[in-house]
């Protein structure tokens, strides 16, 4: 996404139909004929049946347009809910999860799990899904993928009917604010997790559908076991969050103070209990003192010549410039004598 594309986020996308089977009745009254064979206004009707397919054990190619965290990575994840980006914005409410859940509710989420947790159920981290096969719409079986936990985990880890309808939203983004291009449209639906992965684990995500699942959600006995279908899945690995600068300011030992130690006596203990720099010793704040003013001469339009016979014009000081330094100070060099100057005899 660039910095300037309109971003709109919504509830949800409502399909024009549901998936499921529809019956469909069609009525037609004929009044007001003149013809005595029309008298008492005969009607037509007919009755039809419809059934609307959707992805149900298995996700069509294509439909997954992302993931993160990306699978196979390894990186400080600790802080980012799990999440599928979908293609087709309808799909987390083209089914039901139940008969008595609210309108607007996702038939997907997306479950974390550790490597520890999978293999205390005793699952096969390297291979947790279990192939499977479910009756289709016609007579051909689908094959799909599921994930088979014990209800004392289902238990811990799935999230309420009503907190699902808040792990998936539409995101709509459009170039209205841009002035280079025509104007494009996208709609992706997005549908996250609701556990954070923990630091230094290797995770599983799995994308799994909750339809008709309303009796167990999360209410399971923990001695039932619960087959899920997996409509998705990655792995990745999250490392442990490196200490941030604020974090390391918070730990620093303020009782001590950031100042500089000072000594117990002399003149300069109250400023440096002040907070005040370490001042200088007296004989290198007049070195300092006389490079600035030589510095300043040059700027001026002086012209300094190294070993000149007569007063000193730098205060009794050796000259240390080289003759025909420029005005701007930057050929400053040494010329003879060690630095700092020391004062002429």
């Amino acid at each position: 996404m660039q910095g300037n594309e309109l971003v709109q986020f919504a509830e949800y996308e409502e399909p024009g139909l549901k998936a499921g089977d529809y019956e469909v009745h069609a009525t037609l009254s004929l009044k007001n004929l003149t013809s005595a064979a029309f008298e008492g206004g005969p009607q037509y009707s007919t009755t039809k049946y419809l059934r609307v397919l959707g992805d149900r054990y298995a996700l069509s190619p294509g439909a997954v347009e992302s993931v993160y965290p990306p699978a196979n990575v390894s990186g400080t994840f600790s802080r980012n809910l799990p999440h599928v980006v979908l293609s087709r914005a309808t799909l987390p409410w083209e089914r039901i999860v139940g008969v008595a859940d609210a309108d607007h509710t996702p038939w997907m989420t997306v479950l974390l799990m550790t490597d520890e947790e999978l293999l205390q159920d005793g699952i096969n981290a390297s291979q947790p899904l279990t192939a499977a096969k479910r009756p289709g719409p016609t007579d051909e079986d689908i094959a799909c993928r599921v994930l088979k936990l014990p209800g004392s985990r289902w238990k811990s880890l799935a999230p309420t009917v009503g907190e699902l309808r808040y792990l998936a939203h539409v995101r709509k983004t459009s170039t209205a604010l841009r002035v280079d291009n025509e104007l494009e449209e996208r709609k992706v639906a997005l549908v996250m997790g609701n556990r954070l992965p923990p630091e230094g684990k290797s995770c599983w995500a799995f994308l799994v559908s909750v339809e008709n699942r309303v009796s167990d959600m999360p209410k399971a006995s923990p001695e039932a076991t619960i087959e899920l279908l997996v409509l998705h899945a990655w792995r990745f690995f999250a490392e442990a969050s490196p200490k941030s600068f604020g974090a390391a300011i918070l730990a620093l030992d303020r009782r001590a103070g950031l100042s500089l130690p000072c000594p117990s006596d002399g003149p300069e203990t109250a400023a440096l209990s002040m907070g005040y720099g370490k001042p200088h010793p007296p004989r290198r704040r007049q070195h300092m003192l006389v490079v600035s003013r030589a510095v300043h001469a040059l700027r001026h339009g002086a012209r300094i010549e190294a070993g000149c016979a007569g007063a000193d014009p730098f205060g009794g000081q050796r000259s240390v410039l080289r003759s025909g330094a420029r005005h701007d100070g930057h050929l400053v060099r040494r010329r003879m004598g060690a630095w700092p100057p020391h004062r002429a005899p």
